[in-house]
């Protein structure tokens, strides 16, 4: 059995139609390559609520990682939720429970907060990352690219 684990990471201001297209199709794609997928997310308002929607809707596993400062929180319901923990250290809990991380940026030329340290945790720790820009396309990152 192949399993898969999925973090995710995204901008509160939510994806461009064309970011949710492309991350339906890279959760779909998997979907059919693995047994047993599952997913990630930090539970806030904006991307991480429309991927959420997105992995539920292919009936993927959903954990869900919500923030100790619930003013942006989507209070999603998921399979699994854990305690709630500071911004960057549930973004390092995402990263450090996944195999590969999706991040939906605002934008590839603004690299700070929290979606880019996300993005820079994860290759730091080896961890193959595919950054969907605003207009859909991928940058995938990782130990075999």
């Amino acid at each position: 059995m192949t399993n898969l684990s999925i973090g995710f990471t995204g901008t509160r201001k939510g994806m461009t139609d064309t970011q949710k297209q492309t991350v339906h199709g890279l959760l779909n794609a998997w979907k059919g390559d693995y047994d047993n997928v599952t997913t990630h997310h930090g539970d806030c308002l904006g991307a991480d609520a429309e991927f959420h929607e997105i992995a539920r809707n292919l009936g993927l596993f959903v954990y869900i990682h919500p923030p100790t400062d619930d003013k942006l929180q989507a209070h999603c319901v998921g399979d699994y939720t854990y305690t709630p923990k500071h911004y960057l250290t549930r973004n390092a809990h995402i990263v450090d429970d996944s195999h590969v991380l999706v991040a939906a940026p605002a934008s590839m030329r603004d690299i700070t907060g929290g979606t880019w340290w996300t993005i820079r945790n994860a290759r730091l720790k080896g961890r193959e990352v595919h950054v969907i820009d605003p207009e859909g396309g991928i940058l995938t990152t990782g130990p075999d690219q």
